[in-house]
């Protein structure tokens, strides 16, 4: 009886032997033969080929391995993760938010999880672990490059600057020419007529926080979070939000609309450069350059607007973010240096009689204080091609001065603000593209009241009671404010609504957009408008 009993136990044994082992092989059937254990994979074409960022693939996978050696996208039995779907499904949703989704390898990554997912059994595990390698590299590679392009845009800006640069320099050659034709046609000399500079492109690539896909990556697939990652770059702005559901139903008739989309492409882009949280703001500004209206927001609704006068072709108005702290009422107006290069020392010779016409005076600087001069003891025609004038030329507080009673100031390296005007009767017009670059305001003393929280029948003499020049009044808090060119948007009560391209950026900047053709109907692509010829 022993012997059986102790022969069993030999059989027993040997079953439980023969399990655990076998249980033990499948466990550790994928050892070495993983992309963390063999980091060959990462130079080895047949997996990189397809990929479109090689290097932040690699070095994904270089952090993602410092702690792990199971692949990213698929568990310990290599069956794919939710999150795999999860990333097609933000990929898919991309097209709504104007790119190109099959620039992330969509067709191919679908034919691949196919492909997986419907094999029963590879031929080893050699190659069911090449399989999943290959594709777990192409949804990695295909997260960097949406990722990038959500947060940081598709703009080329050394091509976006080389096609502005080329488009001013033949705008401005055209109006020149323009301008001496009208002048030939009314029997007037040309000869004083001088070459016009050319505009400044002044929209820069915004200085975003910089964010690393392949570090934020890892992180993401831990807690499993791939979709909302995503979503969560693209703007969380509320107009951004409702072009892009305009968007989907003008592509339910992309024939008869792919202008209006167009349009609307190019202004999703816009979006995505605005880096302060101004939607987010209990109040804040908006200044729309093209439409020449200033909105005021709540939480990111438009609740009342005003019309504004921008920069002229020439001397457009930048794109910039700020915040308004405070106010200025009977300003002083200093002339820029550019007004004074390109329009005063065109009266050097009568300049004493365009200062006292204009209730100017004519400053030297000395030791860092201003010292006044009289027009007449300068010798002008020395200055009169020169790049720097060694003078200040400072309009004074009154109804002649240009800045009116009331300017908004805001730090900001172009030196622009927002200001009342002395020349009341170019808002009445529908083009309102005449100032240097500043924007003036329709009703100041509205905008004054409400940011201070008066009422708006409000007398800026209970603030300045004394009458003084240059008389500061702080703001209760800081408001943002944000000049942007945004020729697609949507009204307050909710209409798509469309504006001329004043400044001809739509066209270049189109051009400048990476896989444009991909992306826009390149057949149909507006005009940008020309100066009325009245204003020439």
């Amino acid at each position: 009886m022993k012997k059986i009993i102790l022969l069993l136990n030999v059989i027993l044994i040997a079953i439980g032997g023969a399990y655990f082992y076998k249980q033990y092989k499948f466990e550790h059937r994928f050892d070495k033969l993983l992309l963390c254990e063999n980091k060959n994979y990462l130079d080895d074409t047949y997996f990189t080929k397809r990929l479109l960022n090689v290097e932040k693939t690699k070095e994904f996978y270089e952090n993602y391995c410092k702690n792990e050696k199971s692949l990213g996208w698929f568990n310990s039995d290599l069956f794919m993760k939710s999150i795999g779907y999860e990333l097609v499904e933000a990929i898919e949703e991309s097209y709504n938010h104007g790119f190109d989704k099959e620039k992330y390898n969509l067709k191919q990554i679908k034919e691949d999880i196919k492909k997986y997912t419907n094999t029963k059994e590879f031929p080893s595990y050699e190659e069911e672990a090449k399989e999943a390698i290959k594709l777990d590299m192409l949804l990695t590679d295909a997260y960097i490059a949406l990722f990038n392009d959500s947060y940081y845009g598709l703009t080329d800006w050394k091509k976006y600057k080389k096609f502005q640069h080329q488009y001013n320099k033949e705008y401005t050659l055209e109006a020149q020419e323009k301008r001496k034709q009208k002048l030939l046609d009314l029997n007037l000399s040309i000869e004083e007529l001088t070459d016009e500079p050319l505009p400044k492109f002044e929209w820069e690539k915004p200085a975003k926080p910089l964010r690393d896909p392949a570090n934020e990556l890892v992180e993401t697939l831990k807690n499993g979070e791939v979709y909302q990652s995503l979503n969560a770059l693209h703007p969380d702005i509320k107009e951004y939000k409702k072009l892009v559901s305009f968007l989907k139903e003008l592509r339910k008739n992309p024939n008869d609309n792919r202008l209006k989309i167009n349009k609307i492409l190019i202004n999703l882009e816009r979006f995505r450069w605005i880096v302060g949280d101004y939607d987010k703001s209990e109040k804040s500004i908006v200044v729309n350059i093209p439409s020449f209206t200033l909105h005021v927001l709540e939480s990111g609704e438009k609740t009342w607007s005003m019309r504004v006068i921008v920069g002229k072709p020439k001397r457009p108005t930048p794109i910039l973010e700020g915040e308004l702290t405070h106010a200025t009422l009977n300003p002083y107006w200093t002339a820029p240096p550019t007004i004074i290069r390109e329009d005063m020392m065109k009266k050097a010779d009568k300049m004493s009689e365009y200062l006292a016409s204009h209730n100017m005076k004519l400053f030297k600087v000395v030791n860092d204080k201003k010292i006044e001069v009289k027009a007449d003891d300068i010798n002008w025609t020395i200055y009169k091609d020169a790049k720097k004038i060694p003078f200040v030329f400072r309009s004074e507080p009154g109804v002649d001065n240009p800045l009116g009673v009331i300017k908004f100031t805001f730090p900001n390296k172009y030196s622009v603000y927002m200001h009342d005007t002395d020349k009341r009767q170019y808002f009445a017009e529908s083009y309102r593209a005449f100032s240097s670059g500043c924007v003036r305001l329709h009703e100041p003393k509205k905008l004054f009241s409400y940011l201070i929280g008066a009422s708006e029948d409000i007398n800026l003499s209970d603030y300045n009671s004394k009458n003084k020049p240059e008389y500061g009044v702080n703001l209760k808090s800081k408001f943002p404010v944000v000049f942007r060119y945004m020729t697609a948007g949507v009204s307050k009560d909710g209409r798509l609504e469309f504006y001329d391209d004043i400044y001809g950026y739509d066209g270049n900047h189109i051009k400048a957009i990476k896989g444009y053709e991909k992306i826009f109907d390149t057949n149909h692509i507006s005009s940008p408008i020309k100066i009325p010829e009245k204003y020439l």
